[in-house]
């Protein structure tokens, strides 16, 4: 889905249900939201990935496998789907929308949508 963020910029996020395979989740299925931001590269510093960004929140940032040697940098955030109202995902969403804008920002120094 297409997320306005304000100031004429927008952010890509995919929006899907996952199994969860973590302990105490008896294989629950998630509402998962994913925003990517780009391949993480030698010139993208680690502490640049991990604060600074403020308020409590479900998007966490992650680096996941890619088609080349180089991880790529995503936003995710995760619900429980059994227990999730719309007011929910919107935030959720809205949530991973904007740390992935912002990481955007930081580490590349534009927004790519």
């Amino acid at each position: 889905m297409d997320v306005p963020l304000g100031e004429q910029r927008r952010q890509n996020v995919k929006v899907f249900v996952v199994e969860s395979s973590e302990p105490y989740c008896e294989g629950e299925p998630l509402l998962a939201a994913e925003s990517d931001v780009g391949e993480i590269t030698a010139v993208v510093e680690p502490q640049a990935l991990l604060g600074g960004f403020g308020g409590p929140g479900y998007a966490r940032v992650a680096l996941v496998k890619s088609g080349t040697d180089m991880p790529r940098i995503v936003v995710q955030g995760f619900l429980p789907i059994a227990r999730v109202r719309d007011q929910d995902l919107a935030a959720l969403v809205f949530q991973v929308a904007t740390l992935a804008d912002r990481l955007e920002g930081r580490i590349f120094g534009i927004d790519r949508a």
